[in-house]
């Protein structure tokens, strides 16, 4: 079972990665591009405030607290960390690889959201679709 996990999480980010790589070098002329032409929209502008409007922080630190507990309550993340876990020199290598993981897996996420929004405008796109949509609209079916 850690092997197919394992091996799933590698294949997902290389594919993530790869879309990333796309959306912010392809679709734009690099990170510059992509944030300096998300600030000038006026509907994206506002997601780039380091802090929710005033009211919003007691949600924005309940998602973060979330967030940051989800290990602990995702099946497969307990199944790994926990039951699955045999040896505890695992854990040193576990310590600095799977932060490293999370890292990478969402570097692009912010750039793949505003360039989904930038590209799509207000067409009926599901941004959890853009991933795929993006590389789709560009003819790039074998990205996607």
């Amino acid at each position: 079972m850690v092997a197919a996990i394992a091996f799933e999480s590698i294949v997902k980010l290389a594919a993530f990665l790869a879309v990333g790589v796309f959306v912010t070098w392809g679709l734009f002329d690099g990170p510059a591009d992509l944030f300096g032409q998300a600030a000038a929209a006026p509907r994206i502008a506002p997601l780039l405030a380091p802090l929710p409007v005033a009211g919003d922080q007691a949600r924005w630190i309940w998602l973060l607290l979330l967030s940051a507990l989800a290990f602990m309550f995702l099946p497969r993340q307990f199944q790994v960390a926990v039951v699955e876990n045999v040896n505890e020199d695992h854990l040193r290598k576990a310590v600095w690889l799977f932060p490293l993981y999370m890292l990478a897996i969402n570097l692009f996420v912010v750039p793949i959201a505003f360039g989904g929004l930038l590209h799509f405008g207000a067409a009926d796109v599901d941004a959890d679709t853009f991933v795929l949509t993006l590389p789709m609209a560009r003819q790039q079916q074998a990205l996607a």
